[in-house]
């Protein structure tokens, strides 16, 4: 075996090597992602246990209507303009002009006025 084969060899062990450690990190990260999205599913459920728990308390001693749960869902996901299914506190409306701004913004951005601080 010549010099030059040699050489090829080792570059190719390494590589070789290389890539068996890529794949075995790899395989950490998977599991540990999993772990996560499994912990994340179990806190989903509880909150989503925990809302209905808290919605039936409300509804029944306000007498609300899950049409009224409904309706307030859609207002508040309307607030930043768009129904996305998603609450944004990025922005909010000028109380002047109405026009959309973003969130930490002192003055609106399009007539001037000043707006409420941020909660």
């Amino acid at each position: 075996m010549g010099l030059f084969e040699l050489f090829w060899d080792y570059n190719q062990q390494q590589q070789i090597r290389g890539a068996q450690n890529a794949v075995q990190q790899a395989a950490v990260d998977v599991e540990s992602t999993r772990r996560m999205v499994d912990e994340l599913r179990v806190q989903i459920e509880r909150m989503n246990l925990v809302n209905q728990a808290i919605w039936e308390l409300v509804r029944d001693r306000a007498s609300l209507t899950d049409a009224d749960l409904n309706a307030r869902v859609q207002e508040i996901d309307l607030r930043d303009g768009q129904a996305d299914g998603r609450i944004t506190a990025a922005a909010g409306n000028c109380p002047k002009c109405g026009k959309l701004n973003a969130r930490g913004r002192t003055k609106c951005m399009y007539c001037g006025t000043a707006l409420a601080a941020p909660r």
